[in-house]
């Protein structure tokens, strides 16, 4: 190695490795290669902040034992955010992809560019024996004054998509893939300005490439959102369409919109202020039969003005031992024109009720148990209950369900009466005693009466069996299903907790959720939960759990596992083996998803301390870690 100047380095036929072996496990063969050392430093010469630096690289090779297995013609990077080009592999086995290996580079130093301040930028590089190789880049960027991200994909897909049966497996078209931009935009004076694009080229995509956001993301929408929030306001335009035909949504052409909050009236009064103007056209899903005029509200309408308000006004009472609310709101909703009712339509809705609680507490200082690990306890009693009446002229089931929370409301009434009781205790020894909550038990019942409707969702498609729910402070927008319901956790010790929750349908008399679990830690080896879950909404009880256990220093085994207990069938089994390697870790995983007839058997490799820089899949990187159970 040639030192250039005090800060410059410079070499040929190198080896670079973070192995602390002579001869190296791995590492990088470069033709040539140029480091500078960007460390600030003191006059004396000593590091004054974090080690930094830049490199960059010539006819670069992978090498596993002495072997190339890898070759890039240049690679340039920041050695302070990253000392890898590449940022993840993963290579595996399924019954629906066949051999899989997945790649994620970064992409600056592909291109042997400096990465902009700010701007992570990935390459992603995929092939699949049964489908065909992918290719896709994602972003992520943060400035002083906006942030926003990257997401695109596209396969040459030669196979059929795994989405269980009755489905039509088979894409229409082999190329597809996604595109999603979104950006948000800090203004002057109070502004915000928010941009999305999302295009995905078929119904089935996102569901077999991307499970995770197709489960738990928001929906896919192109729109421009202009928003401005003062200390008690905001205001805010949206506009959006639709360019995805076979997804259900409603446009805003455009809707405007002006909320209050808090707006207090003679010194006692509570004021609230929600209105909406503008133009909206409800879209529904083009594969259904009948696109046109339907017979409920569900049918695709023309451009519609809209106009809504909802005024709230509310009297907090303070009383001896409990408080009281009061409460009174009005809708007033209007649209030029409805398919059910031909015309233009006038709607009202008013909702009158009272809301409250109360707060009582004793303390009980003699309560001593080292079995249970109590030392005082005090009893926190909580009940709370709402109730209104609520009138319309029309019923929901004849309006166009533009939107959730506007449209969707029903004019029923209803009660809800509840108690919440803690139990708290000290724990922690002299000199570390700490208030935990030993026991909370909520439970809480509601009933309806009126209007009722069945629940539907954004698409106004009935949901026959969503559970009884009561929004607390806006008591149109609850669930009318009578219900029972109730919550508990104990935990029985700082490393053991008991968890249940339940709702109870009153009018069939069934469960609709009913769901128990235990979550044990037996630090540092052991760490494992067990659990039962049934959802009455498709009549399904699963049994469920894993286990992680330390064997030694170097091996740790983890077992995840689920099953259909009404069935008797296995749903799915992941057993992961992670072995500690010097500086590095390696898992090695095994999965078998008897929902989608899936088998697959994945290798994964991280640098310790760094999982984020996962080769393969991260579900067992926090296991170099520790055992624990963490959410």
């Amino acid at each position: 190695i040639r030192q250039l100047s005090e800060r410059e380095f410079a070499a040929e036929h190198a080896r670079v490795s973070t192995s602390e072996f002579y001869t190296p496990h791995y590492h990088l063969g470069v033709e040539r290669v140029y480091l500078r050392d960007r460390t600030p430093r003191d006059a004396s010469g000593r590091p004054a902040g974090p080690l930094a630096g830049s490199y960059d690289l010539r006819d670069v090779t992978l090498n596993v034992a002495n072997v190339p297995i890898l070759y890039w013609p240049r690679v340039r990077g920041d050695l302070e955010t990253s000392e890898t080009l590449i940022r993840r592999v993963r290579i595996g086995q399924s019954d629906n992809f066949g051999t899989e290996v997945e790649t994620v580079w970064e992409l600056f130093g592909l291109l042997g560019r400096e990465r902009p301040e700010g701007v992570d930028a990935r390459l992603r590089l995929d092939y699949f024996s049964d489908r065909g190789p992918a290719v896709g880049i994602d972003a992520d960027y943060t400035r002083e004054d906006s942030f926003g991200l990257l997401r695109s994909y596209y396969i040459n897909d030669g196979g059929e998509d795994n989405l269980g049966p009755l489905r039509d497996n088979r894409p229409d078209n082999p190329n597809r893939g996604r595109i999603l931009w979104r950006h948000r935009q800090y203004l002057p004076e109070g502004w915000e300005a928010t941009f999305e694009l999302s295009y995905v080229s078929d119904p089935g995509f996102l569901e077999e490439y991307e499970k995770s956001e197709w489960f738990e993301s928001k929906a896919q929408e192109t729109l421009i959102y202009l928003k401005h929030t003062g200390e008690t306001d905001a205001f805010s335009i949206l506009a959006n369409w639709r360019l995805l035909d076979f997804v259900t949504q409603t446009e805003h052409l455009p809707d405007i919109a002006y909320r209050r909050i808090g707006d207090v009236l003679f010194d006692s009064l509570v004021l609230y202020h929600e209105s909406h103007l503008g133009a909206v056209r409800y879209r529904p899903d083009d594969r259904r039969l009948f696109d046109g005029r339907r017979f409920d509200n569900t049918a695709r309408t023309d451009v519609t003005a809209r106009a809504t308000v909802r005024q709230e006004a509310e009297l907090p009472l303070k009383l001896p031992g409990a408080s009281l609310v009061p409460f009174v709101a009005g809708h007033g909703q209007y649209w030029d024109g409805q398919p059910l009712h031909g015309g233009r339509l006038w709607r009202g809705v008013g909702i009158y009720g009272v809301r409250g609680g109360s707060w009582l507490a004793k303390v009980f200082d003699d309560v001593d148990s080292q079995l249970l690990d109590l030392h005082r306890l005090r009893h926190i009693i909580q009940p709370y209950f709402s109730s209104w009446y609520a009138h319309s002229n029309t019923t929901a089931d004849r309006v166009t369900p533009f939107d959730t929370g506007i449209e969707t409301i029903g004019s029923f009434y209803g009660s809800l009466v509840g108690v919440r009781q803690t139990l708290q205790t000290k724990r922690g020894g002299p000199g570390q005693w700490r208030t935990v909550d030993w026991l909370t038990f909520d439970l809480q019942a509601g009933f309806f009466g009126g209007d009722i409707q069945d629940p539907q969702d954004a698409a106004g498609i009935p949901i026959q069996r969503t559970p009884g729910y009561v929004n607390f402070y806006r008591p149109e927008l609850s669930h009318s299903r009578n219900y029972l319901a109730g919550e508990l956790i104990w935990r029985i010790g700082d490393t053991t907790s008991l968890l249940y929750d339940f709702n109870f349908d009153l009018g069939d008399r069934s469960f609709d959720r009913h769901n128990v679990s235990l979550a044990v830690e037996r630090l540092p080896r052991l760490a494992y939960v067990l659990g039962v879950r049934h959802a009455g909404d498709i009549d399904t009880t699963l049994a469920g759990g894993g286990f992680n256990y330390k064997l030694t220093a170097k091996h740790t085994l983890a077992c995840r596992s689920w099953l259909d207990i009404d069935r008797g069938d296995l749903g799915q089994i992941a057993i992961g083996y992670i072995r500690r390697l010097p500086r590095w870790y390696l898992a090695v995983s095994f999965e078998f998803d008897n929902v989608f007839d899936d088998f697959r058997v994945s290798l994964s490799l991280w640098p310790e301390g760094i999982p984020e820089w996962t080769l393969g899949s991260s579900r067992f990187t926090g296991l170099a870690r520790g055992t624990g159970i963490r959410p």
